[in-house]
Protein backbone atom coordinates (compact mmCIF):
# COMPACT_ATOMS: atom_id res chain seq x y z
CA UNK A 1 0.00 0.00 0.00
CA UNK A 2 1.17 3.47 -1.09
CA UNK A 3 0.80 5.57 2.35
CA UNK A 4 0.20 9.56 0.90
CA UNK A 5 1.87 12.67 2.06
CA UNK A 6 0.85 13.00 6.40
CA UNK A 7 -1.71 16.07 6.41
CA UNK A 8 -2.44 15.55 10.30
CA UNK A 9 -2.43 19.08 11.03
CA UNK A 10 -5.41 19.34 8.33
CA UNK A 11 -7.63 18.53 11.41
CA UNK A 12 -6.74 21.76 13.26
CA UNK A 13 -7.08 24.90 11.51
CA UNK A 14 -3.72 26.20 11.72
CA UNK A 15 -1.34 28.65 9.55
CA UNK A 16 1.52 27.18 7.78
CA UNK A 17 4.81 29.01 9.46
CA UNK A 18 7.58 30.88 7.65
CA UNK A 19 10.81 28.97 8.72
CA UNK A 20 13.87 30.90 8.75
CA UNK A 21 17.06 28.67 9.75
CA UNK A 22 16.43 28.16 13.37
CA UNK A 23 12.98 29.73 14.04
CA UNK A 24 9.53 30.00 12.58
CA UNK A 25 8.04 33.33 11.73
CA UNK A 26 4.16 32.86 11.31
CA UNK A 27 2.04 35.57 10.13
CA UNK A 28 -1.80 36.49 11.24
CA UNK A 29 -4.74 34.34 10.45
CA UNK A 30 -8.54 34.14 11.03
CA UNK A 31 -8.43 31.12 12.04
CA UNK A 32 -9.32 31.40 15.49
CA UNK A 33 -11.47 34.77 16.28
CA UNK A 34 -13.11 36.38 18.81
CA UNK A 35 -12.10 39.36 18.93
CA UNK A 36 -10.79 42.10 16.53
CA UNK A 37 -7.71 42.59 18.06
CA UNK A 38 -4.69 42.33 15.54
CA UNK A 39 -2.54 39.46 15.74
CA UNK A 40 0.62 39.93 17.83
CA UNK A 41 3.85 40.18 15.44
CA UNK A 42 7.32 38.60 14.80
CA UNK A 43 6.06 35.96 16.71
CA UNK A 44 9.57 33.70 16.96
CA UNK A 45 9.86 29.96 18.30
CA UNK A 46 13.40 29.31 19.12
CA UNK A 47 15.88 25.99 18.68
CA UNK A 48 14.66 23.50 20.73
CA UNK A 49 17.18 23.15 24.25
CA UNK A 50 17.39 20.59 26.85
CA UNK A 51 17.06 21.64 30.19
CA UNK A 52 17.83 19.23 32.71
CA UNK A 53 17.17 16.16 30.15
CA UNK A 54 13.62 17.87 28.98
CA UNK A 55 13.17 18.64 25.97
CA UNK A 56 11.45 23.03 25.54
CA UNK A 57 11.17 25.80 23.14
CA UNK A 58 11.10 29.64 23.87
CA UNK A 59 8.36 31.81 22.13
CA UNK A 60 8.81 35.23 21.60
CA UNK A 61 6.98 37.85 19.85
CA UNK A 62 5.92 41.54 19.39
CA UNK A 63 2.73 43.02 20.65
CA UNK A 64 -0.22 43.46 18.32
CA UNK A 65 0.26 47.16 16.74
CA UNK A 66 -3.39 48.43 18.57
CA UNK A 67 -3.35 51.03 21.22
CA UNK A 68 -4.03 49.37 24.92
CA UNK A 69 -3.70 49.58 28.42
CA UNK A 70 -3.39 46.15 29.36
CA UNK A 71 -2.93 43.05 27.85
CA UNK A 72 -2.85 39.35 28.17
CA UNK A 73 -1.70 36.75 26.18
CA UNK A 74 -3.09 33.27 25.18
CA UNK A 75 -0.69 30.57 24.34
CA UNK A 76 -2.27 27.54 22.81
CA UNK A 77 0.05 24.75 21.65
CA UNK A 78 -0.28 20.48 20.42
CA UNK A 79 1.54 18.08 18.80
CA UNK A 80 0.54 15.62 15.72
CA UNK A 81 0.42 12.57 17.46
CA UNK A 82 -2.65 13.97 19.48
CA UNK A 83 -4.25 17.13 17.46
CA UNK A 84 -7.12 17.06 18.59
CA UNK A 85 -6.07 18.50 22.41
CA UNK A 86 -4.80 21.89 22.97
CA UNK A 87 -2.85 23.10 25.96
CA UNK A 88 -2.96 26.79 26.99
CA UNK A 89 -1.04 29.06 29.06
CA UNK A 90 -2.03 32.69 30.06
CA UNK A 91 0.62 35.70 30.03
CA UNK A 92 1.40 39.31 30.27
CA UNK A 93 4.38 38.46 29.04
CA UNK A 94 5.93 38.34 25.25
CA UNK A 95 7.35 35.20 25.86
CA UNK A 96 6.54 32.33 26.99
CA UNK A 97 8.45 28.49 28.00
CA UNK A 98 6.98 25.38 26.92
CA UNK A 99 8.94 22.76 28.53
CA UNK A 100 8.40 18.93 28.65
CA UNK A 101 8.09 18.37 24.96
CA UNK A 102 7.72 14.81 23.60
CA UNK A 103 10.41 13.60 21.08
CA UNK A 104 9.54 13.37 17.34
CA UNK A 105 6.44 15.09 17.35
CA UNK A 106 5.31 18.36 15.36
CA UNK A 107 4.00 21.04 17.35
CA UNK A 108 1.97 24.08 16.74
CA UNK A 109 1.91 26.92 18.86
CA UNK A 110 -1.09 29.72 18.25
CA UNK A 111 -0.74 32.99 20.34
CA UNK A 112 -3.39 35.60 20.90
CA UNK A 113 -3.74 38.60 22.53
CA UNK A 114 -6.56 40.15 24.48
CA UNK A 115 -6.94 44.03 25.06
CA UNK A 116 -10.33 43.80 26.33
CA UNK A 117 -12.80 42.97 23.44
CA UNK A 118 -11.53 39.05 23.46
CA UNK A 119 -9.04 37.21 22.00
CA UNK A 120 -8.03 38.24 18.72
CA UNK A 121 -6.39 37.23 15.75
CA UNK A 122 -3.65 34.24 16.17
CA UNK A 123 -0.23 34.09 14.89
CA UNK A 124 0.96 30.73 14.20
CA UNK A 125 4.03 28.69 13.86
CA UNK A 126 4.99 24.81 14.00
CA UNK A 127 8.67 23.49 15.00
CA UNK A 128 9.89 19.73 15.21
CA UNK A 129 11.25 18.10 18.06
CA UNK A 130 13.65 15.26 17.31
CA UNK A 131 13.56 11.86 17.98
CA UNK A 132 11.19 8.58 15.85
CA UNK A 133 8.67 10.18 14.32
CA UNK A 134 7.49 7.16 12.06
CA UNK A 135 4.87 5.86 13.94
CA UNK A 136 1.31 4.97 13.32
CA UNK A 137 -2.27 6.00 14.30
CA UNK A 138 -5.10 4.43 16.09
CA UNK A 139 -8.47 5.65 15.68
CA UNK A 140 -11.60 5.41 17.67
CA UNK A 141 -15.13 4.98 16.26
CA UNK A 142 -18.65 4.37 17.81
CA UNK A 143 -20.55 6.10 20.34
CA UNK A 144 -20.52 8.04 24.31
CA UNK A 145 -18.39 5.53 25.94
CA UNK A 146 -15.56 5.68 23.81
CA UNK A 147 -15.63 9.22 22.55
CA UNK A 148 -14.67 9.77 26.30
CA UNK A 149 -18.16 11.28 27.90
CA UNK A 150 -18.06 11.65 31.65
CA UNK A 151 -14.21 12.27 31.17
CA UNK A 152 -14.48 15.76 32.70
CA UNK A 153 -15.19 14.28 36.23
CA UNK A 154 -12.77 12.28 38.21
CA UNK A 155 -14.92 10.61 41.36
CA UNK A 156 -18.53 12.20 42.53
CA UNK A 157 -19.38 14.55 44.74
CA UNK A 158 -22.26 16.01 47.35
CA UNK A 159 -21.48 19.66 46.35
CA UNK A 160 -24.04 21.71 44.42
CA UNK A 161 -23.80 23.01 41.11
CA UNK A 162 -21.13 24.71 39.27
CA UNK A 163 -19.19 23.86 43.12
CA UNK A 164 -17.59 20.68 42.00
CA UNK A 165 -13.69 21.40 41.45
CA UNK A 166 -13.33 18.50 43.85
CA UNK A 167 -14.12 16.31 40.55
CA UNK A 168 -14.19 18.61 38.09
CA UNK A 169 -10.65 17.81 36.14
CA UNK A 170 -11.24 21.19 33.42
CA UNK A 171 -14.15 22.85 31.39
CA UNK A 172 -11.80 22.09 28.16
CA UNK A 173 -11.94 18.65 29.13
CA UNK A 174 -14.14 18.20 25.80
CA UNK A 175 -12.33 19.90 23.53
CA UNK A 176 -11.06 18.73 20.19
CA UNK A 177 -10.38 22.24 19.09
CA UNK A 178 -8.55 24.55 20.44
CA UNK A 179 -11.40 26.45 21.57
CA UNK A 180 -14.42 24.20 21.88
CA UNK A 181 -15.59 21.02 20.21
CA UNK A 182 -15.39 20.35 15.94
CA UNK A 183 -18.88 18.58 16.10
CA UNK A 184 -21.23 20.45 19.25
CA UNK A 185 -21.38 17.87 22.39
CA UNK A 186 -19.60 14.88 20.69
CA UNK A 187 -17.62 15.65 23.65
CA UNK A 188 -14.72 13.61 22.90
CA UNK A 189 -12.43 14.14 26.43
CA UNK A 190 -9.04 14.35 26.97
CA UNK A 191 -8.98 11.19 28.34
CA UNK A 192 -10.71 9.12 26.12
CA UNK A 193 -9.26 5.63 25.80
CA UNK A 194 -7.78 5.79 22.35
CA UNK A 195 -4.83 8.25 23.93
CA UNK A 196 -2.70 5.43 24.75
CA UNK A 197 0.29 7.43 24.44
CA UNK A 198 2.28 4.80 21.98
CA UNK A 199 0.74 5.70 18.91
CA UNK A 200 -0.99 8.49 17.25
CA UNK A 201 -4.02 9.03 17.88
CA UNK A 202 -7.30 10.41 16.50
CA UNK A 203 -10.68 10.48 18.43
CA UNK A 204 -13.99 10.08 15.54
CA UNK A 205 -16.77 8.81 18.11
CA UNK A 206 -19.86 11.21 19.44
CA UNK A 207 -21.66 10.87 22.11
CA UNK A 208 -25.14 9.91 21.58
CA UNK A 209 -23.99 8.27 18.28
CA UNK A 210 -26.27 5.44 16.67
CA UNK A 211 -24.99 2.72 14.24
CA UNK A 212 -26.74 5.16 11.39
CA UNK A 213 -25.83 8.99 11.05
CA UNK A 214 -28.47 11.17 12.68
CA UNK A 215 -29.60 15.05 13.10
CA UNK A 216 -32.17 16.76 14.75
CA UNK A 217 -32.20 20.09 13.98
CA UNK A 218 -29.79 21.08 16.33
CA UNK A 219 -26.75 18.31 17.00
CA UNK A 220 -25.14 16.50 14.32
CA UNK A 221 -24.72 12.70 15.67
CA UNK A 222 -22.30 11.10 12.97
CA UNK A 223 -23.10 6.69 12.90
CA UNK A 224 -20.57 4.19 11.43
CA UNK A 225 -21.59 5.17 7.90
CA UNK A 226 -20.30 6.80 4.75
CA UNK A 227 -23.35 9.18 4.67
CA UNK A 228 -22.74 13.00 3.64
CA UNK A 229 -25.41 15.54 4.93
CA UNK A 230 -25.05 18.88 2.84
CA UNK A 231 -27.88 20.36 4.96
CA UNK A 232 -25.77 20.11 8.25
CA UNK A 233 -23.83 22.99 8.80
CA UNK A 234 -20.14 22.20 10.60
CA UNK A 235 -18.79 25.64 9.21
CA UNK A 236 -14.69 24.88 8.76
CA UNK A 237 -15.02 21.44 10.28
CA UNK A 238 -17.52 20.19 7.50
CA UNK A 239 -18.78 18.45 5.21
CA UNK A 240 -21.18 16.60 8.04
CA UNK A 241 -19.93 12.94 6.77
CA UNK A 242 -20.50 9.59 8.79
CA UNK A 243 -17.80 8.03 11.22
CA UNK A 244 -16.92 5.37 8.25
CA UNK A 245 -16.26 8.21 5.94
CA UNK A 246 -14.40 10.12 8.26
CA UNK A 247 -12.21 6.93 8.98
CA UNK A 248 -12.02 6.54 4.89
CA UNK A 249 -10.66 10.53 4.57
CA UNK A 250 -8.17 10.28 7.39
CA UNK A 251 -6.70 6.43 6.89
CA UNK A 252 -6.34 7.92 3.29
CA UNK A 253 -3.62 10.41 4.10
CA UNK A 254 -2.18 8.75 7.77
CA UNK A 255 -0.86 4.75 7.98
CA UNK A 256 -3.48 3.34 10.79
CA UNK A 257 -2.80 0.16 12.30
CA UNK A 258 -5.99 -0.13 14.94
CA UNK A 259 -9.36 0.91 14.58
CA UNK A 260 -11.67 0.84 18.17
CA UNK A 261 -15.18 0.55 17.44
CA UNK A 262 -18.02 0.52 20.44
CA UNK A 263 -21.35 0.91 19.39
CA UNK A 264 -25.24 -0.43 20.15
CA UNK A 265 -25.80 1.09 23.46
CA UNK A 266 -27.83 3.75 21.78
CA UNK A 267 -29.62 1.37 19.92
CA UNK A 268 -30.94 -0.45 22.75
CA UNK A 269 -31.75 2.66 24.38
CA UNK A 270 -30.01 2.22 27.09
CA UNK A 271 -30.22 5.83 28.35
CA UNK A 272 -33.82 5.50 28.22
CA UNK A 273 -33.57 2.73 30.35
CA UNK A 274 -31.16 4.18 32.92
CA UNK A 275 -33.63 7.62 33.39
CA UNK A 276 -36.89 5.70 33.45
CA UNK A 277 -34.87 3.30 36.18
CA UNK A 278 -34.14 6.30 38.04
CA UNK A 279 -37.53 7.84 37.57
CA UNK A 280 -38.89 4.44 39.06
CA UNK A 281 -36.87 4.20 42.23
CA UNK A 282 -37.79 8.49 42.94
CA UNK A 283 -41.30 8.38 41.92
CA UNK A 284 -42.45 4.57 42.36
CA UNK A 285 -42.55 1.55 44.53
CA UNK A 286 -42.42 -0.76 40.85
CA UNK A 287 -38.91 -1.82 39.86
CA UNK A 288 -38.62 -0.01 35.91
CA UNK A 289 -37.50 -3.89 35.25
CA UNK A 290 -41.09 -4.89 35.62
CA UNK A 291 -41.69 -2.28 32.33
CA UNK A 292 -43.00 -4.17 29.70
CA UNK A 293 -41.61 -0.63 27.61
CA UNK A 294 -38.26 -1.79 28.64
CA UNK A 295 -38.53 -5.73 28.72
CA UNK A 296 -39.08 -4.81 24.59
CA UNK A 297 -35.83 -3.00 24.14
CA UNK A 298 -33.64 -6.54 24.75
CA UNK A 299 -36.58 -8.68 23.22
CA UNK A 300 -34.96 -10.95 20.78
CA UNK A 301 -36.91 -9.50 18.47
CA UNK A 302 -35.16 -6.16 19.28
CA UNK A 303 -31.51 -8.18 19.96
CA UNK A 304 -32.12 -9.22 16.34
CA UNK A 305 -32.24 -5.92 14.71
CA UNK A 306 -29.63 -4.45 16.48
CA UNK A 307 -27.53 -7.56 15.98
CA UNK A 308 -28.59 -6.51 11.97
CA UNK A 309 -27.34 -3.13 12.69
CA UNK A 310 -23.84 -3.82 14.59
CA UNK A 311 -22.98 -6.05 12.04
CA UNK A 312 -23.38 -3.43 9.26
CA UNK A 313 -21.11 -1.42 10.97
CA UNK A 314 -18.70 -3.38 11.56
CA UNK A 315 -18.94 -4.35 7.78
CA UNK A 316 -18.66 -0.32 7.43
CA UNK A 317 -15.23 0.21 8.99
CA UNK A 318 -13.74 -2.82 6.80
CA UNK A 319 -15.35 -1.12 4.03
CA UNK A 320 -13.30 2.13 4.96
CA UNK A 321 -10.44 1.17 5.64
CA UNK A 322 -10.17 -1.52 2.24
CA UNK A 323 -11.59 2.21 0.25
CA UNK A 324 -8.44 3.70 1.59
CA UNK A 325 -5.87 1.41 0.32
CA UNK A 326 -5.47 -1.34 3.35
CA UNK A 327 -4.95 -4.92 3.07
CA UNK A 328 -6.93 -6.83 5.93
CA UNK A 329 -3.80 -7.85 7.01
CA UNK A 330 -2.00 -4.46 7.37
CA UNK A 331 -4.88 -2.93 10.16
CA UNK A 332 -6.93 -4.99 13.43
CA UNK A 333 -10.49 -3.85 14.02
CA UNK A 334 -10.84 -3.87 18.38
CA UNK A 335 -14.51 -4.15 19.50
CA UNK A 336 -14.88 -2.29 22.68
CA UNK A 337 -17.34 -4.29 24.83
CA UNK A 338 -19.30 -2.26 28.13
CA UNK A 339 -18.21 -1.97 31.32
CA UNK A 340 -20.20 -2.50 34.27
CA UNK A 341 -21.37 0.40 35.31
CA UNK A 342 -23.31 -0.05 38.75
CA UNK A 343 -22.66 -1.86 41.51
CA UNK A 344 -25.13 -4.90 41.74
CA UNK A 345 -26.99 -5.17 45.05
CA UNK A 346 -24.78 -7.08 47.64
CA UNK A 347 -22.31 -4.62 47.00
CA UNK A 348 -24.39 -1.36 47.61
CA UNK A 349 -23.06 1.05 49.75
CA UNK A 350 -26.61 2.88 50.48
CA UNK A 351 -29.33 1.53 51.39
CA UNK A 352 -32.61 1.41 48.92
CA UNK A 353 -34.54 4.05 50.94
CA UNK A 354 -34.23 4.87 54.89
CA UNK A 355 -36.80 7.05 56.45
CA UNK A 356 -37.22 9.97 57.39
CA UNK A 357 -34.95 10.68 53.71
CA UNK A 358 -36.65 9.00 51.32
CA UNK A 359 -34.61 8.01 47.84
CA UNK A 360 -31.79 7.83 49.72
CA UNK A 361 -29.42 5.77 47.30
CA UNK A 362 -30.04 8.58 44.71
CA UNK A 363 -29.48 11.63 46.74
CA UNK A 364 -26.79 10.58 48.74
CA UNK A 365 -25.36 8.43 46.38
CA UNK A 366 -26.42 9.28 42.39
CA UNK A 367 -27.05 5.48 42.10
CA UNK A 368 -31.35 6.23 42.30
CA UNK A 369 -32.26 2.10 41.62
CA UNK A 370 -33.96 -0.19 43.41
CA UNK A 371 -31.99 -3.47 44.31
CA UNK A 372 -33.89 -5.69 41.33
CA UNK A 373 -33.33 -2.74 38.35
CA UNK A 374 -29.50 -2.66 39.57
CA UNK A 375 -29.01 -6.76 39.55
CA UNK A 376 -31.16 -6.37 36.44
CA UNK A 377 -29.08 -3.46 34.47
CA UNK A 378 -25.57 -5.41 35.08
CA UNK A 379 -26.90 -9.37 34.70
CA UNK A 380 -29.99 -8.71 32.01
CA UNK A 381 -29.36 -5.88 30.06
CA UNK A 382 -25.44 -5.13 29.75
CA UNK A 383 -24.79 -9.18 29.19
CA UNK A 384 -27.93 -8.63 26.79
CA UNK A 385 -25.90 -5.73 24.73
CA UNK A 386 -22.32 -7.31 24.67
CA UNK A 387 -23.57 -10.99 23.99
CA UNK A 388 -25.28 -8.61 20.77
CA UNK A 389 -22.39 -7.06 19.73
CA UNK A 390 -20.68 -10.44 19.59
CA UNK A 391 -22.83 -12.27 17.75
CA UNK A 392 -22.71 -9.07 15.21
CA UNK A 393 -18.86 -9.31 14.99
CA UNK A 394 -19.20 -12.97 14.23
CA UNK A 395 -21.91 -12.41 11.76
CA UNK A 396 -19.66 -10.01 10.00
CA UNK A 397 -16.94 -12.02 9.59
CA UNK A 398 -18.97 -14.59 8.35
CA UNK A 399 -19.09 -12.66 5.57
CA UNK A 400 -15.66 -11.10 5.50
CA UNK A 401 -13.10 -14.15 6.86
CA UNK A 402 -9.72 -12.37 6.21
CA UNK A 403 -10.68 -9.40 8.33
CA UNK A 404 -9.00 -8.82 11.79
CA UNK A 405 -10.91 -8.17 14.87
CA UNK A 406 -9.86 -8.64 18.58
CA UNK A 407 -12.26 -7.94 21.62
CA UNK A 408 -11.40 -6.08 24.66
CA UNK A 409 -14.18 -7.35 26.93
CA UNK A 410 -14.49 -5.25 30.10
CA UNK A 411 -17.24 -6.12 32.33
CA UNK A 412 -14.45 -6.11 35.14
CA UNK A 413 -12.71 -3.28 34.07
CA UNK A 414 -14.03 -1.07 37.08
CA UNK A 415 -14.68 -4.08 39.37
CA UNK A 416 -14.75 -2.43 42.75
CA UNK A 417 -15.35 0.81 41.44
CA UNK A 418 -18.73 0.87 39.64
CA UNK A 419 -21.48 3.54 41.42
CA UNK A 420 -22.17 3.09 44.55
CA UNK A 421 -19.89 0.09 45.07
CA UNK A 422 -19.17 -0.03 49.14
CA UNK A 423 -15.87 -0.61 48.81
CA UNK A 424 -15.31 3.04 47.69
CA UNK A 425 -16.49 6.42 48.23
CA UNK A 426 -17.27 10.24 47.20
CA UNK A 427 -15.20 12.77 47.32
CA UNK A 428 -15.45 15.51 50.19
CA UNK A 429 -18.82 14.26 50.99
CA UNK A 430 -20.48 14.90 54.68
CA UNK A 431 -22.26 11.25 54.26
CA UNK A 432 -21.21 8.76 56.70
CA UNK A 433 -20.77 6.23 54.39
CA UNK A 434 -18.34 7.80 52.57
CA UNK A 435 -15.99 9.01 55.18
CA UNK A 436 -13.00 7.39 53.87
CA UNK A 437 -13.31 9.28 50.72
CA UNK A 438 -10.31 11.34 49.92
CA UNK A 439 -11.11 15.45 49.15
CA UNK A 440 -9.74 16.16 45.58
CA UNK A 441 -9.01 14.04 42.26
CA UNK A 442 -5.47 15.01 42.59
CA UNK A 443 -4.91 13.50 45.61
CA UNK A 444 -2.72 10.68 45.29
CA UNK A 445 -5.12 7.77 46.31
CA UNK A 446 -7.93 9.67 44.49
CA UNK A 447 -8.08 6.82 41.94
CA UNK A 448 -8.33 3.62 44.37
CA UNK A 449 -10.72 5.33 46.32
CA UNK A 450 -13.08 6.52 43.64
CA UNK A 451 -15.86 5.75 41.54
CA UNK A 452 -15.23 5.64 38.16
CA UNK A 453 -18.40 5.86 36.67
CA UNK A 454 -20.20 9.57 36.85
CA UNK A 455 -23.21 9.51 39.20
CA UNK A 456 -26.90 9.92 37.54
CA UNK A 457 -27.51 13.43 37.08
CA UNK A 458 -31.53 13.89 37.31
CA UNK A 459 -31.11 17.80 36.41
CA UNK A 460 -29.49 19.90 33.84
CA UNK A 461 -28.52 22.82 36.26
CA UNK A 462 -25.09 22.46 37.03
CA UNK A 463 -21.73 21.98 34.93
CA UNK A 464 -22.55 18.13 34.74
CA UNK A 465 -24.77 17.68 32.26
CA UNK A 466 -27.38 14.79 32.71
CA UNK A 467 -25.73 13.30 29.14
CA UNK A 468 -22.76 12.78 31.23
CA UNK A 469 -24.68 10.51 34.00
CA UNK A 470 -23.70 6.85 34.05
CA UNK A 471 -20.48 7.08 32.10
CA UNK A 472 -17.48 6.12 32.56
CA UNK A 473 -15.65 9.07 34.44
CA UNK A 474 -11.77 10.11 34.14
CA UNK A 475 -10.57 7.71 36.43
CA UNK A 476 -12.30 5.07 34.48
CA UNK A 477 -11.33 6.29 31.01
CA UNK A 478 -8.19 5.74 31.63
CA UNK A 479 -8.32 2.47 33.27
CA UNK A 480 -9.63 1.33 29.95
CA UNK A 481 -6.72 3.00 28.42
CA UNK A 482 -4.32 1.24 30.27
CA UNK A 483 -5.89 -1.64 29.11
CA UNK A 484 -6.04 -1.35 25.40
CA UNK A 485 -2.25 -0.01 25.26
CA UNK A 486 -1.76 -3.67 26.57
CA UNK A 487 -3.79 -4.92 23.85
CA UNK A 488 -2.21 -2.69 21.52
CA UNK A 489 1.51 -4.18 22.32
CA UNK A 490 3.65 -1.74 20.44
CA UNK A 491 1.38 -2.55 17.04
CA UNK A 492 1.88 -6.18 17.61
CA UNK A 493 -1.81 -6.94 18.12
CA UNK A 494 -2.20 -10.89 18.42
CA UNK A 495 -5.01 -11.15 20.78
CA UNK A 496 -8.13 -10.39 22.57
CA UNK A 497 -8.82 -10.41 25.98
CA UNK A 498 -10.17 -9.60 29.55
CA UNK A 499 -9.86 -5.91 31.64
CA UNK A 500 -9.78 -5.82 35.10
CA UNK A 501 -9.12 -3.05 37.83
CA UNK A 502 -6.88 -3.83 39.89
CA UNK A 503 -4.82 -1.40 42.37
CA UNK A 504 -2.55 1.73 42.77
CA UNK A 505 -2.12 3.53 39.33
CA UNK A 506 1.19 3.28 36.91
CA UNK A 507 3.96 5.87 35.86
CA UNK A 508 1.27 7.47 33.98
CA UNK A 509 -1.23 7.88 36.31
CA UNK A 510 -3.67 5.50 35.17
CA UNK A 511 -5.29 3.23 37.74
CA UNK A 512 -3.99 -0.43 37.36
CA UNK A 513 -5.25 -2.88 35.04
CA UNK A 514 -4.61 -6.20 33.97
CA UNK A 515 -5.23 -7.22 30.36
CA UNK A 516 -5.90 -10.90 30.27
CA UNK A 517 -5.12 -13.09 26.14
CA UNK A 518 -8.32 -14.54 25.96
CA UNK A 519 -8.68 -16.81 22.81
CA UNK A 520 -12.53 -16.52 22.56
CA UNK A 521 -12.16 -12.96 22.20
CA UNK A 522 -9.44 -13.50 19.53
CA UNK A 523 -11.22 -13.24 15.78
CA UNK A 524 -8.04 -13.93 13.88
CA UNK A 525 -8.04 -15.31 10.28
Amino acid sequence: MTMRRDRSRRWLPIVAALVVGAAMIAPASAAVEDGDTPAVENLVVSAVGTDGGQRFVTITWDPPDVAYDDVEYRVLYSHDWRPQRSVQKLTEREDVRLRNLKPGRVYTVTVQADVGDGWGQPATATFVTPGVSDVPWVVSVGDSFISGEGGRWAGNTDFLPNFRSETDTGERAYYDYVDGETIPECHRSHSALIHIGTARSMNFACSGAITTSAYDGTYWKPGIDRVERPDVNLGEFGPAVGQAELLKRFAEDHEVKMVVLSIGGNNFYFSDIVTTCAKAYIFSTTPCSASPRLAGYISEDWQDRVRAEIKTAILEVIWAMRAAGYEDDKWTLVQHLYPRPIATSDLMRYPESRLPILNYRQTRGGCGMWDADANWAVRTVLRTVNETAQEAADEALDLQPTARIVQMETSDAFKGHELCNKYVYRLNSWNSEDAKGVNHWRHPKAADRSEWMKEIDVSNISAATKNESFHPGFWGQLALRNCLRQLWNQGSITTGGRCTATSGVNARGEPRADFTPDPTLTLLP
